[in-house]
């Protein structure tokens, strides 16, 4: 939600939306808890959504897994990091990753 004004602003810049100024002014002010609610339903009937990456099994054993806390090294070393993507239950077109 606190990224909706600059998000909205950019789909609109580029015509991916385009919208009345009474809906644009109405979702703009709209709450966290009333985009929760109107979203609920919607979350039940998609689940957890479509994966569209695979676990890399090819070093998983060769790399060692260390918190920051028992870090104290200085070489430089391996990391690892998820991507979600942000496609609803299709993984065709344009989506975000984040």
């Amino acid at each position: 939600m606190p990224f909706l004004p600059e998000f909205v602003a950019a789909l609109e810049r580029f015509g991916h939306l385009w919208l009345s100024q009474e809906v644009r002014e109405r979702l703009l002010v709209v709450s966290v808890s009333t985009v929760d609610r109107l979203l609920a339903q919607e979350r039940v009937t998609r689940g957890r959504g479509l994966s569209t990456t695979k676990p890399g099994q090819l070093l998983k054993r060769q790399i060692h897994v260390r918190t920051f806390n028992d870090w104290n090294e200085l070489r430089a070393g391996f990391v690892e990091a998820d991507l979600v993507a942000h496609g609803g239950d299709s993984a065709a077109g344009s989506f975000l990753n984040t």
